[in-house]
Parts: C-alpha cells; structure tokens; sequence
C-alpha cells in the first residue's frame, strides 16, 4: 500500500472518530419534555399534551425526581437545538428554570409555576391550582344565600394566587379575614372566623394547616352547620364540603394550544400564566347531606364527583 493510499485511511477513520463521538448530536425533537416522575396524573397531562401537538416532534425524559438527571436531560436538549422545554410537575420546573431565561420553558402540573420560574422572562404555563372563582361559583350554586365567607392566612405577603383569589371571593361575598403569625394561633383564628362566616374557605397555607388545627376546624364547622371550601381531595375526606380540580387531560390539551403560539414566535411573556380552563368539583356527600344540600351531577358544564 502506497503512503498516499495510508495516509488517505488514516484521515478517512480519523473523520469517522470525529463524525461519532465529537460535538453533540443535534437533539431528535424540536420539543423537550421533562417530567417530574412516573405518576398517573402526569402521564394523563403529557398523553394530552402530544396529541394536541400534531406533527411537531418531542422527546420525553422522566427524572425520577432527580434534579441534576433532569438538568442533563436540558442541557443536551438546549446544545442540540430543541425550541421548547416542557416541564411537567414541580421538580421538572425546579430543573427547568435556569434554562428559563434564555429558552421558551413552558410549565405544567405545579402549583405557582410563576414562582419556580423565579419569573424569568422565557417562562410560561399553566397552574395545578384551581381558578378560586370556579370554587365561590359552585359555591353559589350549592348554598345561594350565602353572604359572608371567612379566610384565614398568614400575615407575611401574599401570593399571587391568594391574591388573586381574595378579589374574586369579594365580588361575591364579604370576607371576613384573620392573619396569624403562629400555627398555634390557628385554633382561636378559627372560632372568631367561625362565628363571623357563613361559609369557610381554606386556602393552603402552612402557617394555618396543621393536622391538628385543621381537624378542629372541621368539628367546630360541622358542629355549627358551616360548609368548607377545600384545597384538596384530602381535605374534603376528611371533612370540607367541596373542592375543585382541574382535568389533567384538559391542562394537556390547553398546554398543547399554548406550545404552538411559542413555536410560532409569540412571546412567552405575552402567553404568561393561566389556570386550567376546565375544573371538576369533589364533594363530601355526608356533609352535604348534613347541610341539606341536594346532589347534583354537573355545574358548568364540568362532572362533580361524591366522596361516599
């Protein structure tokens, strides 16, 4: 074999070294989908979320609650070239957050995504937590002559969400509010707004939510013949009158929706951050029943499920 003929494959193998384990393949998928864990309701989120996309390529990673599998999932998603991060659940949007200010991060299946984006500027998605309007509305429509509603929070500054929901609560009732600065004031709290209200909305707070104090709201309501408004299915087992959830496959789909106005070069800033536009409603049918409140199938259009 001549020299020329050696150095020729030389070079041609060192180009085949080079083609294979050089720079980063680009990434398969223009969208990149994080997921916090392997758990039904995410699951349900994310086969929504892919059917609403059409054509548009992705790539689904579980990090299995590991922060830093999920930042090396973003990292190689960012170097190869995908347009979108989909995170899905609080610990993917954890992980997601420090690409958020250089790359569209769109947020799902958590609680004030707004807050794990630590507001940066590429961030947007859509809160687990239900729309507090939603819930007064059902509320209308379970007790009509209900004119007062008491709340209790503690008195550090407010969330976004508490916020928000104080304004809606007010276009329909009058709020009677108590601020704590202590779990152990939560008890006394919660006779004053007892013998105040007619109604109880429990937000979730964790100066106001201890086991203790929330088992004794529930004896002293049920005693007065006073419903609660839950934050949760739990709370309703364990004695509120009604929560409301969202539909995940609805956030899916709304997700998908708002995936495409990104990729087509709508601002992320101007997308911003929304509730789920379709809740169901979980109600105690034994506390109903104590409160005289007829069963009812459907409100607005959306199913309402009994607790038994």
């Amino acid at each position: 074999m001549s020299t020329n003929m050696r150095l020729g494959r030389i070079l041609g193998i060192l180009a085949f070294f080079a083609l294979s384990f050089g720079a980063p393949s680009a990434f398969p998928s223009e969208i990149a989908i994080l997921v916090s864990q392997d758990i039904p309701p995410y699951k349900q989120a994310v086969t929504s979320f892919t059917a609403g996309l059409g054509k548009l390529s992705i790539s689904v990673h579980d990090m299995n609650g590991d922060l830093s599998d999920g930042g090396h999932f973003l990292e190689g998603a960012e170097s190869g070239g995908a347009k979108l991060i989909v995170a899905v659940g609080s610990k993917a949007v954890e992980a997601a957050s420090v690409f958020a200010d250089r790359m569209p991060v769109l947020a799902l299946m958590a609680p004030e995504p707004e807050k794990l984006l630590k507001s940066a500027k590429m961030g947007f998605g859509i809160s687990i937590t239900s729309n507090p309007a939603d819930q007064f509305n059902f509320l209308h429509e379970l007790l009509p002559n209900t004119k007062t509603i008491g709340v209790i929070h503690g008195s550090g500054p407010l969330s976004d969400e508490l916020t928000e929901g104080l304004a809606a609560a007010r276009a329909r009732y009058r709020v009677i509010e108590e601020k704590i600065t202590s779990p152990k004031e939560a008890p006394g709290a919660f006779r004053r707004i007892v013998e105040r209200s007619e109604a109880v909305w429990l937000v979730f707070d964790e100066t106001v939510v201890t086991e203790q104090a929330i088992k004794y709201l529930f004896e002293l309501t049920l005693e007065k013949g006073i419903p609660v408004i839950g934050f949760s299915k739990k709370t309703v087992q364990k004695g509120a009158l009604f929560t409301s959830y969202p539909d995940y496959g609805e956030i899916g789909a709304q997700a998908a929706k708002l995936a495409k106005e990104a990729l087509a070069g709508s601002s992320p800033a101007g997308i911003g951050y929304s509730y789920a536009e379709t809740n169901g409603y979980y109600v105690n049918r034994r506390v109903a029943e104590h409160l005289k409140i007829p069963r009812i199938k459907r409100f607005a259009g959306v199913w309402v499920e009994y607790y038994e």
